[in-house]
């Protein structure tokens, strides 16, 4: 870091803030840490091997040689690695520090999550890992959560660490001018509402790491001479620079944070320097004004909640994007990243359905729910700041896929072997394997009926919904409903040998169609071409019409067929010229974008009767295909744009989808946090186009009066609103060069990869109630299983031996109230969470409070809980433990609002709540 030009800022600011001196002694609590990444510049394993296991070990052994030596420390998914390798002995020594308070736990989740990539669901499933895992094994959990590296801050994540009773929020990377007004202004603490739903019911005390981020300041290897003689010119030295950071804040207590990246390796040539330090400088404490000792993060909160403070309170806004103080060419904001290897993000995604699909499966059918743990874990280490932001080595990249694609692939088999035991029925066996096309093209050789068994994860019923599989080429195949025996529609697209057709599948079950060859060709509609008019041609299904340019062979308007609504919308795919932009910063130079081509070209058309699509080429690696499918339903009707990228991207380029309409948005983009609250955006046109983007995370939508537009992804994005009616997303980056900001080579990115949006059109009213549920169908989509058996089996033999459908849920949950997780944790019981998707004022309909029995929700279940009791969002505490172990604080931090399980175990959810609770069994 430019660190003159830091101390000169430093001082001014000390100037600016009171000139007279406090005759109160300063507290100095100084904290040391070490920040460890599972996975940056090297692998975690690699981590572990070359420092991550001697940082702990040695710390061991340092601190309970010096009784007054404290360390804080974080990640779980280290920790659990490095306590599994120790003796009874060493156990037992780190055990005592902790009991001591030299040891301190912060944050306690397997990773420390990106806050702008990732999901609430996975946040909550990581965090609930860590701490389990602490609570199972050492017996403490955090009270402190800690985020001092992650690249900007949600303001979900107060709420959620709040909700995991938490008494406060160490953060750091807030954007330079931010963090410079609070300097300025002495609210480096705060109290954060991070909930606009909730307001003053989601409050989470704050202290913001000061602009020289959270390493040993000036910098590390600054102390490493300080000895016996030249200790008072040192210590000199370390007061000034407390002093300054004193007049940042309102009281006379201070954080001192003496660590940085996997810092301690050997302990002796860090705490030496300060133990001389701080002898000397509390030695002559009439001087210096100040007294210093080693703590732990917990011990500072406590001391100040005890203050009669009034904090200032910020609102329910984040932190997006980031930027950090550098010299040019160094500074640039950080929102690059919220695009970066859109590959891997996508997988990382992926896999969060395929967790939640083994945990319901495994919950309600009380299977052996350890079969997850690996998925879990792994699916957990991506969360990682540096893991599904894509700001690591291309290799790391890499490991972490294969890790997480080996755990995945043993729970879904634990998955499939759940579901052949819950349909079985008759003396006959079966496998079920997940949908591919030789065991298809196996089936259908031997004359045998091929089952497709549907399996419905989520907590309403699919009507109508269209799947897919892929067929031998040339075969003719009919479809077949098993529950009814009768051959249903069904479509082939002979140009990817892709069958066709429309499905039912009840809230948390299955469904069978049975797939066989057929003599006529009846079974099967011809394509046949799209509709046009002059000038123009059109997509089709029973909700939309979408119709394109024959000049431009881009889109030109979307039509609600039911009410006539229409946009008059154009789409594009352009790009910015990314030459100062890497893996983390997007810095396009101009700051503006080009066209990728003129005109794309129209390469192919396709309709029958499932699906309606078109495919357009921008150039030899840039390809967009429009798609309807053919449902009667308007949640299973959404416009489906997929973008197929590269290989081999242009250098330098960073792809956006961009889409401009008739509404009158005024600059208005709302996005959703985490994929849990919304939050509006204002386009400002002074601003660059980085500043303007935010994450994606969840979906984004323009609006006016009467007419929205709401775009979702398979995967995060960056997107941007650049002036009324318009809505931008990153769908693909690649650069040639560093952007500086740590990683040390390009993001040079040349995979293949092709990229899901999804868009409903409506009124604000009609969006809003699809995206809720949209957002689930798209995303934890209908898993697909084929029944393979060396027995050939008909319709009739197959129906005799095996269900073919059943539900483990009696009626669809209601339509605000979503099943957020559920997970069986051990032969005792599990974690159920309930989610009102809704959130205030939202919808006249909707957004009421719902009361739910917790009892019927597992009626058709293969469990019966025989009690429930609330427990805090993490999973690990009673409401109880957390109210009588939080902090009491004089201000208003913690203000919850009171929940109610009554004793029949019904319960009431408010709009936007997200409640915890543990069954019993």
């Amino acid at each position: 870091m430019a660190w003159g030009l830091y101390w000169c800022l430093a001082v001014l600011t000390s100037c600016l803030l009171a000139s007279s001196r406090s005759e109160d002694v300063l507290e100095v609590f100084i904290v040391p840490h070490s920040h460890e990444d599972p996975g940056w510049l090297h692998t975690m394993d690699e981590y572990y091997t070359d420092k991550v296991q001697y940082i702990l070990t040695n710390m061991v052994a340092d601190l309970t040689e010096h009784p007054d030596h404290k360390f804080t420390y974080v990640e779980i998914s280290f920790f659990s690695k490095w306590w599994d390798e120790q003796t009874e002995d060493t156990k037992a020594m780190l055990m005592k520090l902790v009991e001591n308070g030299q040891w301190e736990f912060a944050n306690g989740g397997w990773v420390m999550n990106d806050e702008a990539t990732t999901t609430a669901r996975d946040i909550v499933n990581q965090m609930q890992l860590g701490h389990k895992w602490l609570k199972d094994n050492i017996g403490v959990l955090p009270k402190i959560a800690w985020h001092i590296d992650p690249f900007g801050h949600s303001n979900m994540s107060p709420w959620i660490f709040d909700e995991m009773c938490f008494d406060a929020f160490v953060i750091d990377r807030i954007p330079y001018q931010e963090k410079s007004h609070f300097e300025l202004t002495q609210h480096m603490e705060f109290i954060w509402e991070g909930s606009k739903s909730f307001g003053s019911q989601s409050q989470m005390f704050i202290w913001t790491c000061p602009i020289d981020l959270y390493d040993t300041a000036p910098f590390n290897d600054y102390w490493n001479f300080v000895n016996e003689t030249n200790v008072a010119h040192f210590s000199n030295r370390l007061t000034e620079i407390i002093d300054v950071r004193a007049k940042q804040y309102t009281h006379r207590h201070q954080i001192f944070l003496m660590g940085g990246d996997f810092e301690f390796t050997d302990p002796a040539p860090r705490f030496e320097p300060f133990d001389l330090m701080i002898s000397y400088i509390n030695e002559n404490v009439a001087t210096y004004n100040m007294h210093l000792q080693y703590a732990t993060a917990s011990e500072y909160f406590t001391h100040i909640s005890k203050e009669n403070i009034a904090f200032p309170i910020f609102g329910a806004d984040d932190f997006f994007p980031y930027d950090f103080l550098r010299l040019p060419p160094e500074r640039g904001w950080w929102s690059g990243y919220f695009t970066s290897w859109p590959l891997y993000k996508a997988q990382f995604w992926n896999a969060s359905s395929s967790l939640y699909r083994a945990e319901v499966t495994a919950a309600f059918q009380n299977g052996d729910a350890s079969h997850n743990q690996n998925l879990r874990q792994e699916q957990a280490l991506v969360q990682h700041h540096d893991a599904i932001t894509g700001t690591s080595k291309p290799w790391v990249m890499e490991d972490w896929s294969t890790r997480l694609m080996n755990a995945e692939n043993e729970a879904m088999s634990y998955f499939a072997s759940n579901m052949e035991k819950a349909i079985k029925i008759g003396s006959m066996d079966a496998t079920l394997s997940l949908e591919n096309e030789d065991d298809i093209a196996i089936l259908l050789s031997k004359g045998a009926v091929v089952p497709i068994i549907v399996s419905n994860s989520l907590d309403f019923e699919l009507v109508d919904v269209v799947v897919s599989v892929t067929v031998p080429t040339g075969m003719k195949i009919g479809v077949i409903d098993a529950t009814t025996m009768t051959t249903i529609p069904s479509s082939i697209d002979s140009s990817t040998s892709t069958l066709y057709w429309n499905v039912n599948v009840a809230a948390i079950g299955v469904s069978t169609y049975f797939l066989q060859t057929i003599t006529t060709a009846s079974a099967h509609e011809s394509p046949y071409p799209l509709k046009r008019g002059v000038g123009e041609y059109y997509l089709e299904n029973s909700v939309y019409r979408l119709t394109f340019s024959s000049q431009t062979n881009r889109l030109k308007s979307i039509t609600v067929l039911s009410t006539g609504l229409t946009t008059e919308a154009s789409t594009n795919m352009l790009w910015y010229d990314g030459r100062l932009s890497g893996a983390y910063k997007f810095h396009p130079e101009p700051d503006t974008t080009l066209p990728v081509t003129t005109i794309p070209q129209l390469v192919s058309q396709y309709q029958n009767e499932h699906v309606s699509q078109l495919t357009l080429m921008y150039s030899e690696v840039i390809f967009e295909t429009w798609r309807l499918y053919l449902s009667n339903s308007s949640l299973a009707s959404a416009i489906e744009v997929e973008h197929v990228i590269g290989p081999n991207m242009t250098g330098n380029m960073e792809l956006v989808f961009h889409l401009s309409s008739d509404l009158a948005s005024n600059g208005t983009l709302t996005t959703v946090n985490n994929e849990l609250e919304s939050i509006t955006r204002q386009y400002n046109s002074s601003l660059t186009a980085p500043e303007n983007y935010f994450p994606m995370s969840g979906p984004s939508w323009i609006s006016d009066s009467t007419r929205s537009i709401c775009m979702f992804s398979d995967r995060a994005h960056g997107v941007a609103t650049f002036g009324s009616g318009t809505i931008e997303v990153m769908v693909a980056r690649r650069t040639l060069q560093d952007d500086l900001c740590g990683l040390g080579m390009p993001l040079e990115d040349t995979s293949k990869f092709a990229t899901k949006t999804w868009i409903y059109f409506d009124s604000p009213q009609n969006t809003e109630r699809l995206r809720h549920r949209g957002t689930l169908l798209w995303r934890d989509k209908p898993q697909l299983f084929v029944g393979v058996s060396p027995v050939v089996y008909s319709p009739a033999s197959w129906t005799s031996n095996f269900m073919t459908s059943f539900t483990m849920l009696c009626g669809a949950m209601p339509e605000n109230i979503h099943i957020f997780s559920i997970q069986k944790i051990d032969n005792t019981g599990g974690v159920l969470r309930l989610q009102h998707m809704f959130e205030p004022d939202a919808d006249p309909v909707y957004s009421q409070p719902v009361t739910i029995a917790l009892g019927d929700i597992f009626k058709c279940s293969e469990i019966q809980p025989t009690a429930f009791q609330e427990i805090t969002l993490d999973g690990v505490l009673t409401t109880e433990e957390c109210d009588a172990r939080h902090l009491q604080w004089t201000t208003s931090v913690h203000n919850h609002q009171k929940h109610h399980l009554y004793a029949d175990y019904t319960v009431t959810l408010q709009p936007a709540e997200l409640r915890t609770f543990w069954y019993f069994l």
